[in-house]
């Protein structure tokens, strides 16, 4: 028999939990491929907004138009992102801000590279003294956008996001994950720029024979 894992509260960061609120909280599955019955690698994610709360199917097209700047119309967060970027897909919130897609909250790109944003957590008042959030670094809102495209695994998706937050701050405390189809499912949470610079690679890799249930961290 498949050895089955049930994880209820993991955090690469090392942040103290608190009691899980069911009614505003990401739940997440992973599965590695020795534990699906086709071989399959899988991550699953609800999300909390509402029960009826209407998502878009988008498919955003390869781009080689050099070096842009993206400046979120949701907290003002600016970063460079590359000039080639892979085609990838997004389901975005049926709102936009000013013609800008918001929460596009997950995605699969042509490198085959899947990624799903994110598993909202909060942070304990030492922890932020010691590393506050910042306002306009990135947010659960425009991260499919400017690292999706960009990445050709989920190592590379691992350090590209961690620089950013390195770079720029975190608005928020969130849990990434990254899976490609045979390979064991990535997940990366941090919550500030201390916390990204001291655990580098900020993340938890499952196992091939593991089923994981992630569920939203509170502190």
């Amino acid at each position: 028999m498949k050895r089955m894992q049930l994880l209820t509260g993991i955090m690469a960061a090392g942040l103290t939990l608190g009691p899980v609120i069911s009614a505003r909280a990401c739940t997440t599955v992973l599965v590695g491929k020795d534990a699906s019955q086709d071989g399959s690698t899988l991550i699953a994610r609800n999300e909390d907004v509402d029960t009826a709360w209407a998502k878009h199917f988008v498919v955003h097209p390869a781009t080689s138009n050099g070096p842009t700047e993206y400046v979120s119309k949701d907290n003002g967060f600016k970063v460079t992102v590359p000039g080639a970027g892979l085609r990838y897909t997004a389901t975005p919130d049926w709102q936009q801000k000013d013609g800008q897609d918001q929460f596009s909250e997950d995605g699969i790109n042509s490198a085959n590279v899947a990624m799903s944003t994110t598993e909202s957590g909060t942070t304990n008042k030492k922890a932020q003294k010691a590393d506050p959030f910042v306002k306009d670094g990135i947010a659960e809102t425009s991260m499919v956008d400017v690292v999706l495209p960009y990445i050709h695994s989920a190592k590379e998706g691992v350090e590209y996001l961690g620089k950013i937050v390195e770079e720029k701050g975190s608005a928020e405390n969130n849990g990434v994950f990254y899976v490609l189809p045979t390979i064991s499912p990535v997940y990366q949470q941090w919550w500030g720029i201390k916390a990204i610079k001291k655990w580098p690679k900020g993340q938890i890799r499952g196992k091939s024979q593991q089923f994981y249930l992630i569920l939203g961290l509170f502190s």
